[in-house]
């Protein structure tokens, strides 16, 4: 006996299964990518991606910038848009980090994003101790420092391991307005009610122009998952 169902022209055979369905013969086709082109750096031309993601593009006439940070790890880079910068034009402001001597750096550099270059602004005021592996961020056209980690030397004033690591604690301000610092906690908690020295840490702008910071590692190297909220 033969059972025959059929629905869509599928056909079930008992004893031989077969099966026959109205598939096309060829898959369909693939669906046409878009292109997306987007803004070109200086001194580069206008690139088109086959699909509509941002893509890197190499941004090496900036490398030949006298004003141009050196070789570094452990900095931070904060935007600034450019309705917040003095300068009318969008900034991103590197501070800090290791250099390739794996010395602290206290340095500070602004690039002007809209005419690709670079500048070194020298800030008055007492600025924060050199420092890397510390957290920042933006609110308005101020850039706020938390932490980070600063290499002691050894006895014979050079950075081998026989000296030790100091971290830090304190908040710090830079006024991109003028180009000042300013301390906003002492070196020392005046109160438990603070966080404790570390680096690794996040820090990112709330509402109401506040501060949330987030974890890190402690003095002792070990994982923090506190939140903090100046």
């Amino acid at each position: 006996p033969t059972l025959s169902l059929t629905t869509h022209s599928l056909s079930v055979s008992l004893g031989a299964v077969s099966v026959d369905a109205d598939c096309p013969a060829h898959p369909p086709a693939a669906r046409p990518r878009t292109k997306s082109t987007f803004p070109a750096l200086p001194g580069h031309k206008k690139m088109a991606s086959p699909r509509p993601l941002i893509a890197w593009s190499a941004a090496t006439v900036f490398a030949a910038d006298p004003a141009a940070p050196g070789p570094r790890l452990g900095h931070v880079a904060v935007p600034i848009p450019a309705a917040s910068s003095a300068w009318g034009d969008d900034l991103v402001v590197v501070h800090g980090g290791l250099s390739a001597d794996k010395w602290a750096l206290g340095d500070v550099c602004a690039l002007q994003a809209g005419a690709g270059e670079w500048a070194r602004p020298q800030p008055t005021g007492l600025a924060p101790p050199p420092r890397a592996f510390h957290a920042a961020c933006a609110v308005g056209g101020m850039v706020f420092i938390f932490g980070g980690h600063a290499w002691l030397p050894a006895a014979d004033g050079t950075a081998t391991a026989a000296g030790r690591v100091a971290k830090f604690g304190d908040l710090w301000a830079l006024d991109t307005a003028d180009w000042s610092w300013s301390r906003l906690t002492p070196p020392v908690p005046l109160s438990p009610a603070a966080p404790a020295a570390r680096d690794f840490c996040a820090l990112a702008p709330i509402a109401g122009g506040r501060l949330l910071l987030f974890g890190g590692l402690d003095a002792a190297d070990r994982r923090l998952d506190d939140a903090w909220v100046f």
